[in-house]
């Protein structure tokens, strides 16, 4: 059994066919590779990729990932997130912790750039860092994981899934390394479902790893994600479900990762979709 995570496509293969990519919407040539993991879960999976926008995803991602998340993930995490649970708000622990000071990052970012917060929903709440900072009035969320819930009980989250958030109530949306988790099957009914729960003016901030593995060749922790972000196609999907971009940037300056030998996608000319930054893509949006 392999259990090294890291991981990088080996080939990319040419399927003839050209169809609309799911995550541009534009027309493309598709491509498939393994999937970029040699997690013995993931090794002999495959992922598609898009020509056009460099984006890739995980075709039939719900079977293979409803499996995975009730017999691997969760029995990870809950253990983890249990014993977090105990200390961590009442004895401030967070100060400290990276994925705090990721929230707050984020948060001081989204009042840079206009955000509200008087109505707040985080979209894989996690451990409620966001929710936390942001002290909302109205606190919304939605985790997969269900060790969260302990969470969501100490801080006062309604657990709904965005498509039960009454429409044009939200001032702000937080999508904090989870939509790279969404099966490509319920992409669209989520990004639509963020555009009418904010109300017109609404800030949503979102944050994935930049893994454009069809032109950088960057190893990394891949697993379990079903969707495989470049900066342009990150872009391209927001704004044709409406949304206008605020912001674009990286969560940090991460190390510049090197062009891939099999490159089969090349970025248009912009900074933003040029650039290497091994970093996360952090970009805002508004309604």
């Amino acid at each position: 059994m392999i259990d090294n995570k890291l991981g990088a496509p080996n080939s990319f293969q040419k399927i003839s066919t050209k169809y609309l990519c799911p995550i541009c919407n534009q027309l493309a040539s598709c491509h498939v590779s393994n999937y970029p993991s040699k997690n013995h879960f993931f090794k002999d999976l495959i992922v598609a990729w898009c020509d056009q926008c460099g984006s890739g995803w995980m075709p039939d991602a719900k079977k293979v990932m409803k499996e995975y998340y009730k017999k691997h993930y969760s029995s990870f995490t809950g253990k983890r997130r249990s014993r977090d649970a105990i200390n961590l708000y009442s004895d401030k622990q967070f100060v400290s912790d990276k994925r705090y000071l990721r929230a707050k990052n984020q948060a001081d970012l989204l009042k840079l750039h206009g955000a509200k917060f008087d109505s707040v929903y985080d979209f894989g709440f996690g451990l409620g860092f966001f929710l936390f900072v942001t002290n909302p009035l109205k606190r919304i969320g939605f985790d997969i994981d269900e060790s969260t819930a302990l969470f969501a009980d100490y801080l006062e989250i309604d657990v709904l899934p965005p498509w039960e958030v009454p429409i044009n109530s939200i001032d702000c949306i937080l999508t904090s390394h989870s939509t790279e988790h969404i099966e490509i099957e319920d992409l669209d009914k989520h990004i639509s479902s963020f555009f009418q729960i904010l109300r017109p003016g609404g800030s949503l901030a979102i944050e994935v790893p930049h893994a454009a593995l069809t032109w950088i060749n960057k190893k990394g922790v891949h697993m379990p994600h079903t969707l495989f972000f470049s900066a342009q196609g990150l872009e391209l999907l927001f704004k044709r479900h409406g949304f206008k971009v605020i912001y674009r940037g990286f969560a940090s300056e991460g190390m510049k990762a090197p062009i891939s030998s099999q490159q089969i996608y090349w970025p248009p000319n912009d900074d933003f979709f040029n650039n290497r930054n091994s970093s996360a893509l952090f970009m805002i949006f508004e309604k």
